[in-house]
């Protein structure tokens, strides 16, 4: 099974209400994604652009979620959509073809429009406050990696 298969498995999971939780979603998904960064790496940035646009819309989705809370059936019709938008985007990025990309990235606007429409994408106080717990759930190795990563970066411009 490739990532490909396994985040459209994680929807239809999400889809069919088979997650304990918003907050167990978001972590699985959200994982599966990283873990597909670099089977993408390959294509072009105009396929890799709508490919993250999708991701990102996709896990703030379901971190205001996992922040907020709420009830599946509110949010099920959304869910749908993100799901059948996957085998759009994926076969985007499986064809490599990148005539589809304005086809494909117009109907990603559309959704992030509803999502939008419906006040569901993060604020920045979610945003922040996601962090700082991932942040404080690192051992300190980690934590040190990372004040590492932030200060070379600082010093490089």
């Amino acid at each position: 099974m490739t990532g490909f298969d396994t985040l459209s498995e994680h929807l239809d999971n999400l889809v069919g209400g088979r997650y304990s939780s918003y907050s167990y979603a978001y972590d699985v998904i959200s994982t599966t994604i990283t873990e597909l960064d670099g089977d993408i790496a390959h294509l072009p940035d105009v396929i890799t652009d709508v490919f993250f646009d999708y991701t990102d819309l996709l896990e703030g989705f379901l971190l205001v979620l996992k922040r907020r809370g709420g009830k599946f059936s509110d949010v099920k019709d959304i869910l749908i959509k993100f799901r059948d938008y996957y085998s759009k985007v994926r076969d985007l990025v499986e064809m490599g073809n990148s005539d589809d990309v304005i086809r494909v990235a117009d109907g990603l606007a559309e959704l992030k429009s509803e999502v939008s429409g419906r006040n569901l994408l993060p604020t920045l106080d979610e945003y922040d406050q996601e962090i700082k717990e991932l942040f404080d759930s690192m051992s300190d190795e980690e934590k040190e990696e990372v004040r590492t990563f932030f200060k070379e970066m600082r010093d490089n411009g």
